[in-house]
């Protein structure tokens, strides 16, 4: 789900996307539709046999349950000032104090900021800004670095995985 220079906003709406879909495929259930699993369908098909409707609608519905207490809207909704600075109102952010709040103004308001918005990643932005800006900047690579140090550590890992089958380690 991570990738180089992705953040918690691109996951969250990937996870976003998935759950709808989630719903689709449970409301196809319903109707007897299984077209979204054409393994399944096939060998329900060869052995004559029916869809386990029930136990597959628990389950999705399950997992839609699971990644909403992972990955809830409310965590883009009120970090969205970190998001897109740019398109926030001074009553949009929460947890920001009157000072914040008017420092994110004037962030808004910097048109050599959007350049560097639009040609750099998120922790890029924040990273770049932060002599000016640093109370905000702060906040912000503090909402945004977890994601990616969980990113660098799985990656490592994975890569001395990679390193330790090929030399035949264990």
């Amino acid at each position: 789900m991570q990738v180089k220079n992705s953040s918690v906003f691109q996951t969250c709406d990937k996870i976003e996307g998935f759950k709808l879909k989630v719903g689709l495929w449970v409301n196809a259930i319903d109707q007897g539709n299984l077209q979204m699993f054409p393994t399944l369908s096939e060998v329900l098909i060869s052995l004559k046999c029916q869809a386990p409707g029930g136990i597959m609608r628990k389950h999705l519905q399950k997992l839609s349950e699971q990644l909403k207490s992972y990955f809830d809207y409310d965590l883009r909704e009120r970090h969205k000032w970190i998001r897109n600075p740019f398109i926030i109102g001074p009553n949009d952010p929460n947890k920001l104090n009157i000072d914040q709040v008017a420092s994110l103004m004037e962030l808004k308001c910097d048109g050599s900021l959007k350049t560097l918005f639009r040609e750099h990643t998120l922790q890029e932005l924040w990273l770049a800004i932060k002599g000016e800006y640093t109370v905000l900047a702060d906040k912000a690579v503090a909402f945004l670095l977890p994601f990616c140090t969980t990113w660098m550590c799985e990656s490592g890992f994975q890569n001395e995985g990679s390193k330790q089958a090929f030399n035949g380690e264990s």
